[in-house]
């Protein structure tokens, strides 16, 4: 037989020694396979290392182990809070590791979990809600205890810009806990970053500044000694200094000697263990000592904060779920960086232009693709290509076969799709009636019902589904009247387009295959752009667009 192993641990684990180390775990799990006589290839052995029992959408290791369930017979870890320490996911996930026919193996208590009858299942859901429970708890105990060091004016995790953390031992050698102190190359830029803004400068140009664009020579000699200063290395650093990193840090009250702890917090919810929220309780400490900002210098920069929100908070829409109402936003790809395309313009310009957001917020240092071209004109190409492309005769009259072909195998599948609809239905009703049983116990938590609202919808989704499969193709679905119906749409295209962006922009977001490349180009002495792009169904754009525009 051959077997895969899992592996997880958590930067907050339990404590165990058999859980606190990835090579420990799947080294133990070897030794359990061969002991069975199965054999583990080194492709499957997948391993989740420093991530949360919570966390089940940012878990490569587990997604890869799922996609790859039907190249071994069984699954060996440790124990079950090693898949998670989520009382429903973690049923889901033992359920379908069990359709692949997949058997799952614990090495501490060498059992297997077989989940097939209802009691078993509802034992995999208690020992998962246990795992639950822990985490929860071992949660609140850190948070506590790093509240206590906050409170006293410590350091409670995490990294500061301009300040370094180090250890603090007793008299018997042992940590008592950390601190901070100063680092003074960083303290230097932060006071030039509070002065440049106070003397009127923004965030971009701040930013701009930071990332050595020859621009700003001139400010970089003022402020900053005349080098380019790298950002902080973090996970999705670039490498050059952002706008918002500028904001926050004019924001951030630590470099006035002012430590807080508590503004925000992280909480599981939708299968992710890092969604940050507001905190309910602040704690804020004095420590002079850690000062890097003076009064008059702090004072003046939070008093320019105040009257630019003031002048703004009327005009800026706050909304960040709001669509966008341009064609092309989340579509354009910078050809020289790769770098979102932006709007950019606005209020205090007569047009609106499409240019790269890594030239716009972090300089030429970031991109030296500095060109702006008319909305307008962009979207225009966009659309004519599209037009161009997709909405000939010869493409509509192959969508309508096309159509007619995918109806009638959806026709001819459809018992074996109605059996799978039914199997799922069946497993539902199954889930809920374990749901209930938890319930009527007194031992469900409190997001039960919305797990019990997600099988319900889901169960009329596939009721309908069901209704769909039970119907024939139209009769008159190929009949000459659709596909001349279809071409009179066409000639309104243009039109319907322009009429509703928000929906023109979804219909090519699922038209579009990747995204547009812009290319910066010059044509006939003039700077334009040549797009690059492909559809679903082959190309849209090859060097063609905005260049054809002189």
């Amino acid at each position: 037989m051959k077997a895969a192993i899992y592996a997880r641990k958590s930067n907050d684990d339990d404590r165990s020694e058999d859980n606190k180390s990835i090579t420990r775990q799947v080294e133990q799990a070897k030794a359990y396979a061969e002991a069975k006589g199965w054999s583990v290839a080194r492709e499957h052995i997948y391993v989740d290392d420093g991530i949360s029992g919570a966390e089940f959408k940012d878990r490569p290791g587990l997604r890869d182990m799922m996609g790859h369930l039907g190249e071994f017979d069984v699954v060996v870890m440790s124990e079950l809070s090693r898949l998670g320490r989520d009382t429903w996911r973690n049923a889901v996930v033992i359920d379908d590791i069990r359709a692949h026919d997949v058997g799952v193996f614990y090495y501490l208590t060498d059992e297997e979990e077989r989940a097939e009858t209802p009691e078993q299942r509802i034992m995999v859901s208690l020992k998962s809600y246990a795992s639950e429970v822990e985490r929860t708890r071992t949660g609140e105990r850190t948070r506590d205890t790093l509240s206590r060091k906050a409170a006293l004016g410590y350091s409670a995790g995490g990294k500061c810009y301009g300040y370094r953390s180090f250890p603090v031992y007793g008299a018997n050698g042992e940590r008592l806990h950390s601190d901070f102190n100063i680092d003074d190359d960083e303290a230097e830029v932060i006071r030039g970053v509070f002065t440049m803004y106070a003397d009127g400068y923004g965030y971009p140009a701040i930013a701009k500044t930071l990332n050595g664009d020859p621009r700003y020579k001139e400010q970089s000699q003022t402020y900053f000694a005349g080098t380019r200063v790298l950002p902080p290395v973090t996970k999705r650093s670039t490498g050059y200094w952002p706008s918002s990193s500028i904001r926050a840090m004019l924001h951030r009250r630590r470099y006035y000697g002012v430590i807080e702890y508590g503004r925000r917090k992280n909480i599981t919810a939708g299968g992710s263990a890092k969604k940050r929220i507001k905190g309910d309780r602040i704690i804020s400490v004095n420590r002079p000592d850690l000062r890097i900002i003076g009064t008059e210098l702090w004072n003046r920069v939070q008093n320019r904060l105040k009257k630019v929100h003031a002048r703004y908070s009327g005009h800026v829409n706050v909304n960040t779920h709001r669509k966008s109402k341009y064609l092309l936003s989340g579509l354009g790809q910078c050809g020289m960086c790769d770098g979102n395309m932006v709007v950019v313009g606005g209020q205090r310009h007569q047009h609106y232009y499409y240019g790269c957001s890594m030239h716009n917020n972090r300089g030429m240092m970031a991109c030296s693709n500095n060109h702006r071209e008319r909305l307008a004109i962009l979207d225009d190409a966009v659309i004519g290509a599209v037009e161009r492309a997709v909405l000939t005769p010869e493409a509509l009259e192959y969508v309508v076969d096309r159509a007619v072909k995918i109806m009638e195998e959806r026709r001819n599948k459809a018992p074996d799709r109605a059996h799978q609809v039914k199997q799922e239905l069946a497993k539902l009703n199954i889930e809920l009636d374990r749901f209930m049983t938890l319930i009527a116990s007194g031992q469900a938590p409190e997001r039960i019902l919305d797990e019990i609202h997600r099988r319900e919808e889901r169960i009329n989704d596939l009721n309908a589904e069901l209704e769909r499969l039970r119907a024939d193709v139209p009769a008159n679905f190929n009949d000459p009247r659709v596909l001349k119906a279809l071409r009179a749409g066409a000639r309104r295209f243009r039109a319907l387009m322009y009429s509703d962006i928000a929906g023109a922009r979804e219909a090519l977001h699922d038209l579009i295959d990747g995204r547009i490349v812009f290319e910066p180009i010059v044509k006939a002495g003039r700077k334009t752009y040549a797009l690059r792009g492909q559809t679903k169904v082959g190309p849209l754009l090859y060097n063609s667009g905005t260049e054809e525009r002189t």
